[in-house]
């Protein structure tokens, strides 16, 4: 807000990540948490990009002065990134592990932090209604 300079986010969640520890155990769970968790680490390359484990299987990146578009070509590196690690999920179409995400941006000094995470979960919510693995821009 006080740099005035806009605010992206990006909500991720990985799919169908109840059915995974259900079948592998909590313990390859806590391990898929890790990798994806480390993937998201390389993508925020700057100092001031920040990443944080938001719910159980729900992470978000902070990536300040970037734009819609900028954003949402991050959400896909790190998507594509997910998938590459190629974790077995056999309750998948895919048979991999995948990842969903949500992206925001506000440019306004006004808009409230609640705001932009309201807007990136339902872009979420909408790429999950898509099938899932997919990233989606917040209308």
């Amino acid at each position: 807000k006080r740099s005035n300079q806009p605010l992206a986010l990006i909500y991720f969640d990985i799919d169908y990540f109840k059915t995974f520890n259900d079948t592998y155990g909590h313990t390859a769970g806590d391990k898929c948490l890790k990798r994806v968790a480390q993937v998201l680490s390389r993508h925020a390359q700057r100092a001031a990009d920040v990443v944080a484990r938001y719910g159980g299987e729900e992470f978000v990146m902070l990536l300040p002065n970037l734009t819609c578009k900028q954003a949402l070509q991050v959400a896909e590196r790190v998507r594509t990134a997910v998938t590459d690690l190629a974790i077995p999920n056999a309750d998948t179409v895919a048979g991999i592990v995948t990842i969903s995400a949500g992206v925001a941006v506000i440019k306004e000094s006004s808009a409230s932090a609640d705001t932009l995470l309201k807007l990136a979960d339902n872009a979420l919510y909408q790429s999950k209604s898509k099938g899932r693995n997919c990233s989606l821009i917040a209308d």
